[in-house]
């Protein structure tokens, strides 16, 4: 299933969530979730990465205004050491960051973020 396009050293290749077989990783099927609910309530979801850079939090979510980044992993996902460093290093410069492991995570990290 297609999740987006990226552009790499010239040639445009599909990335998708899927892993070996065809079947949805458990971390795609989270970020679809999140995804569909995020356009449900009316905000905008952008799957990232840096060019030139490795460690991208997931998702930029922008919704009435505001903007958060999400790093989605899985029940049993850890982050990398980059992933740790290019979060720390966002944090450090105001930027909204948050590891989330499901919908519901999702849901509570940006309703908290939204209410302040």
């Amino acid at each position: 299933a297609y999740a987006g396009r990226r552009n790499l050293n010239g040639i445009l290749r599909t990335v998708s969530h899927h892993g070996k077989g065809g079947s949805m990783t458990p971390e795609g099927k989270i970020v679809q979730d999140i995804r569909r609910w995020i356009r449900s309530i009316g905000g905008q979801v952008r799957k990232c990465s840096w060019e030139g850079r490795r460690g991208a939090p997931d998702l930029l979510i922008m919704i009435n205004g505001h903007h958060h980044w999400l790093e989605v992993k899985s029940a049993n996902g850890e982050l990398t050491l980059l992933q740790r460093a290019e979060i720390g290093l966002m944090r450090q410069n105001g930027c909204s960051v948050d590891v989330v492991r499901s919908l519901e995570d999702a849901q509570t990290v940006l309703n908290d973020y939204l209410s302040k």
